[in-house]
């Protein structure tokens, strides 16, 4: 790992669209290729991410509320600040954001940006894409997406098309494409593995274990999956240089 110091932010300002499933999967990326991660969790009434890995060896967890209009700049400190107590066991951090992200991330980037760039962190930004538009065109507006060393577009496939979808026909694709962002497409879970993702809050990879108490095929379907965020848009968040 090294002294490299990333901060992967997973943003769109809507709920419902893949933001906890692809930070989970970028996690156990994480994990996988450097034995270790930093997973904040941003949304505090949900907390999905951070239930998955609040027992792993390999996580270190934060719990922060980042859907704070009112105090967006609270929010960035206490974030900031819980970072830089961590030391090098926050050198690569990926940030579960909330619905209302930008409320907070967006609004006070002006403070996030030159914090996290003085702390050494680079600063990737993922941006979940369904077939909302107004999220899509909302990937436009976003002050995090426009001043992040490296975005990605990540196209949840289970929610649009990753070939035809709005955000291919949009001007929001145009101008992200422009601006330097790249492109991923997240792979779809069965429907059935999903159901056993929230039910029983588990990570992904206990899934694929013998010890997860899953069928072989059930085993299987989480490894193929992981394989396939890995190789896909995992890899293309973290950068060429992984």
């Amino acid at each position: 790992m090294g002294n490299q110091k990333k901060l992967f932010i997973v943003h769109g300002d809507k709920g419902g669209i893949g933001k906890s499933l692809f930070a989970t999967a970028f996690a156990e990326f994480l994990i996988a290729t450097f034995g270790a991660a930093c997973v904040v969790e941003g949304d505090t009434t949900i907390a999905d991410v951070a239930k998955r890995f609040g027992a792993a060896p390999e996580v270190t967890g934060l719990i922060t509320n980042l859907s704070r209009e009112e105090k967006a700049d609270e929010a960035a400190i206490a974030l900031f600040e819980e970072l830089e107590a961590l030391g090098d066991a926050a050198n690569l951090v990926v940030v579960n954001t909330p619905g209302s992200a930008s409320k907070t991330l967006d609004k006070n980037a002006h403070l996030f940006v030159p914090v996290a760039h003085d702390m050494g962190y680079q600063i990737h930004v993922a941006w979940m894409v369904a077939d909302d538009l107004e999220g899509i065109e909302l990937s436009m507006k976003s002050a995090l997406c426009a001043q992040a060393d490296y975005k990605i577009a990540v196209i949840n496939s289970a929610k649009t098309s990753p070939t035809s979808g709005p955000w291919h026909r949009s001007e929001a694709r145009k101008a992200w494409l422009e601006s330097g962002g790249h492109e991923g497409v997240m792979p779809v879970l069965t429907d059935r593995a999903m159901i056993l993702l929230r039910e029983t809050q588990q990570r992904p990879f206990d899934l694929t274990t013998p010890d997860g108490g899953q069928s072989i095929v059930v085993r299987q379907v989480f490894k193929n999956w992981l394989a396939a965020c890995a190789a896909g848009p995992c890899k293309t968040f973290f950068g060429e240089d992984e």
